[in-house]
């Protein structure tokens, strides 16, 4: 009997077409080569008719396996209500289609993550299939293509919230809604931290050796469901004497290619009954600390710069830019999103002696 599965597609958009800020004088090549922008993270994420999202980070953000699993869990939430609002019901098989690296997807975070969604019984099998290198164009990738191309005739972009915005308003258009499908909700969010997914792991002491190389060995398939559900004559691979079989230990498939028909080795065991017990919360308390900037100071130098051709009065004393007197209000995000370095960082306003915060 088949069952509805839910097919889930991520992948990040290349950093290029997000450097701010944007303004048409810093396209002369002459004048601000030398300078460096910040550039921001834009992580898609397409569940097949239900919902399209991106999320939008800052340039400190770490692109790693905590943002690829906070992106998940945001969209499952939002796919959880859409389902409640179309009175249906979840499906209960889960998909991931991600590319093939183990900085951001194949890593022993995420693939906890999605065996904690099998134990936790939010899904009866939950799944991550890995495109091989060089074959990595898919139907997400066609649609950062069309972004980028409306991009290019945007020439005002102050800080994030105009990115947001902006990716919104293309996503807006009915030859786009026309494919993503009239009833599948699309959303914009500026994601602005990061739970700790790594750190709230690693109580647990999970690891994956093996199959994660992109070379003879690498598997692009993985699999994870409950023993129970495995057929009679099935052996799981145990990697320790003192574990007890249980009916809802959950265990691992895996394929050298997701067309295979047979597994690549028996089903290994990598979750057993009762150990996310050793887990203090449900989720995740603590959030991912940013990056520290590589070019901090070429940031301050393009905003010192640029307030300077606007003839606009300040001061700088190490990470803090004093702005005398306001720009006007197009300019307004870019002190923000230049010199949002340290959460320490602020915008100082003599005019009226408040203390403005970069978001």
């Amino acid at each position: 009997v088949s069952t509805p599965v839910f097919v889930v597609m991520t992948d990040g958009m290349d950093q290029a077409h997000w450097s701010l800020p944007r303004y048409r004088a810093l396209r002369a090549p002459k004048e601000w080569a030398k300078y460096i922008r910040p550039k921001c993270k834009v992580q898609g994420i397409w569940l097949f008719f239900i919902g399209v999202y991106f999320f939008v980070a800052d340039a400190t953000m770490p692109h790693d396996s905590n943002m690829t699993i906070e992106v998940i869990a945001q969209a499952l939430e939002r796919v959880r209500l859409v389902c409640e609002r179309r009175r249906i019901a979840m499906p209960s098989e889960l998909i991931v289609w991600c590319d093939n690296t183990v900085r951001e997807n194949k890593n022993q975070y995420v693939m906890t993550y999605l065996a904690m969604l099998v134990r936790k019984t939010m899904f009866r099998v939950t799944g991550m299939c890995n495109l091989p290198m060089g074959r990595t164009r898919n139907i997400l990738d066609q649609l950062y293509g069309v972004l980028a191309r409306s991009m290019q005739y945007v020439d005002c972009l102050p800080d994030i919230a105009a990115i947001v915005s902006e990716i919104k308003r293309i996503l807006d258009r009915p030859s786009l809604r026309e494919w993503f499908g009239q009833e599948t909700e699309v959303e914009v969010i500026w994601l602005q931290s990061v739970r700790h997914w790594a750190a709230f792991f690693q109580p647990l002491r999970l690891t994956f050796q093996g199959g994660m190389r992109d070379d003879a060995t690498g598997l692009h398939c993985w699999l994870f469901l409950f023993r129970k559900d495995l057929p009679l004559h099935v052996q799981v691979a145990r990697h320790g004497v003192h574990i007890v079989p249980h009916p809802l230990d959950v265990v691992c498939i895996t394929k050298r290619w997701v067309t295979d028909e047979q597994p690549s080795q028996d089903p290994m065991l990598v979750l057993p009954h009762g150990l996310l017990d050793r887990l203090p919360t449900p989720v995740p308390m603590t959030l991912r600390p940013p990056n520290e900037p590589k070019n901090s100071k070429l940031w301050l130098e393009l905003a010192q710069t640029l307030l300077f051709r606007y003839d606009r009065r300040f001061n700088a004393e190490n990470d803090v830019i004093i702005v005398c007197s306001p720009p006007p209000t197009p300019l307004w995000g870019l002190p923000c999103a230049l010199c949002n370095l340290r959460q320490d960082t602020l915008i100082k306003q003599h005019s009226d002696a408040n203390q403005v915060t970069p978001m």
